[in-house]
C-alpha cells in the first residue's frame, strides 16, 4: 500500500500517447514535488509516463496482466522510496529500471513455482493470508521448503497432495479409491494444506 493516504496509481488506459505534452516535459519538476510528498504531482508524474512504460512492462513479462501488477509495482515502490526522486535528471529511465527490477522477480516467482505446485501454494495463501508476503518474498526457498513440509506429512495426507496436485486427480476419485465421500476429501486436503501453512509460518521464523 502507499504511505500516503491521499495516494493512489490508477492505471487508466485510456488509449492515449505517453500521457500530456507539458507533464512530459516537467517531469524533473513533478519528481521534485513528488519528493516532498505531493500525491498530486506523484499522480501527474504516473500519468505522463504510463504509457511508456506499460509496453516495456509487457515485453519483459509477455503477460499483460502480469505487466500491469508489474507496472503497479513499480510506481508503488517508486512513491515509498520518492525522497530519491528529487534530483533524477531522467526519471523515464529510472523508472525503466525499476521496472525492469519488478519485472525480473516476477518472472522469476513465475518459473520457479511449477504449475502442480501453484495450486497448492495458492491454496496455502488462501487458508493463512499471512504467507501471501511469504509466498512472494521466498521464490525458489519457498517451493523447497514446501516440498520438505510435504515430506513431513504422514503417507495417507502425502499421497492426498501429490495425486491431487502433482497428477491432478479429481477429488471425487480420491474419495472413490479410500471409500469415502467427496467433502471427505476436500476437508481433508483443507485440513492438509492448514498443517503445510502452519509449517511454512514455522519454517520462516529466524
Amino acid at each position: 500500500m502507499p504511505a500516503h493516504p491521499e495516494f493512489e496509481v490508477n492505471l487508466v488506459r485510456d488509449g492515449s500517447q505517453g500521457g500530456d505534452t507539458s507533464q512530459q516535459m516537467d517531469l524533473p519538476n513533478l519528481c521534485r514535488l513528488a519528493a516532498q510528498g505531493d500525491a498530486m504531482a506523484f499522480t501527474r508524474l504516473v500519468d505522463a509516463t504510463q504509457d511508456d512504460l506499460m509496453p516495456l512492462a509487457c515485453l519483459l513479462t509477455h503477460d499483460s496482466t502480469l505487466a500491469e501488477d508489474c507496472l503497479q509495482e513499480c510506481y508503488m515502490i517508486a512513491w515509498r522510496k520518492r525522497s530519491v526522486l528529487d534530483g533524477i535528471r531522467d526519471p523515464a529511465a529510472w523508472l525503466r529500471v525499476v521496472l525492469r527490477q519488478v519485472a525480473a522477480n516476477a518472472r522469476r516467482r513465475r518459473d520457479t513455482l511449477r504449475a502442480h505446485e501453484r495450486p497448492l501454494i495458492e491454496g496455502l495463501v488462501t487458508a493463512q493470508s499471512e504467507l501471501t508476503e511469504l509466498a512472494e518474498d521466498w521464490g525458489a526457498e519457498l517451493v523447497a521448503r514446501l516440498r520438505s513440509c510435504v515430506e513431513g506429512l504422514s503417507p495417507t495426507a502425502r499421497h492426498l497432495v501429490e495425486a491431487h496436485y502433482r497428477e491432478g486427480t479429481p477429488l471425487n476419485e480420491l474419495a472413490t479409491e479410500a471409500g469415502r465421500s467427496a467433502s471427505w476429501s476436500r476437508m481433508t486436503l483443507l485440513r492438509i494444506r492448514q498443517v503445510l501453512a502452519t509449517c511454512l509460518a514455522r519454517a520462516a521464523q529466524p
